[in-house]
């Protein structure tokens, strides 16, 4: 179109505009609330909405808890995860306080380790959450094993409980 009007020998030219929306004394009838029944309405639509509305949820709760989170908790993971990135190797169960866990996490974050950051390892502890919450809402959505009208609920346990939400966000192989 854009081209037609320039063949034409027309000029296009900006002209600036302003605008202010309307008050609600002005006549303005929409407010955020609407906006809020309007997600609602298409998430209550059937059951396949639900689900999606709940994963989606329990992604943006993960990556919030991410931004604002600490990287470690009480369990001292990250003496494990220097101890590998230093050695190279495994350490004997007794050596260290978390040297009995299983070593897959710790291997994996101890080569992250390399970046210098504790936040790139956290961010391999949300990457295993946000695993862990899509194989859930995968086997709730596919399994017959929930009844139809729980699906939701059951979705809403893995996307929402404290311990997945949180200990998913940490240092650790407890997520």
């Amino acid at each position: 179109f854009t081209q037609d009007v320039l063949r034409g020998g027309f000029r296009i030219a900006q002209v600036p505009i302003s605008y202010s929306s309307r008050t609600r004394s002005e006549g303005k009838k929409i407010h955020i609330l609407d906006g809020l029944k309007a997600v609602w309405q298409i998430a209550m639509r059937d059951n396949e909405s639900r689900l999606k509305v709940v994963l989606i949820a329990g992604l943006l709760l993960r990556i919030l808890v991410f931004l604002y989170q600490q990287p470690v908790n009480n369990d001292n993971h990250m003496e494990l995860i220097g101890f590998i990135s230093r050695h190279l190797a495994l350490p004997i169960s007794n050596q260290l306080d978390m040297a009995y866990h299983p070593p897959l996490y710790h291997v994996v974050a101890a080569a992250l380790n390399f970046s210098g950051s504790i936040k790139i390892i956290q961010l391999f502890s949300l990457a295993l959450s946000i695993g862990t919450l899509i194989a859930g809402y995968l086997f709730i959505r596919r399994a017959g094993l929930v009844p139809s009208g729980g699906k939701a609920i059951a979705l809403m346990l893995v996307a929402f409980l404290p311990q997945f939400v949180k200990f998913g966000n940490y240092i650790s192989n407890d997520g």
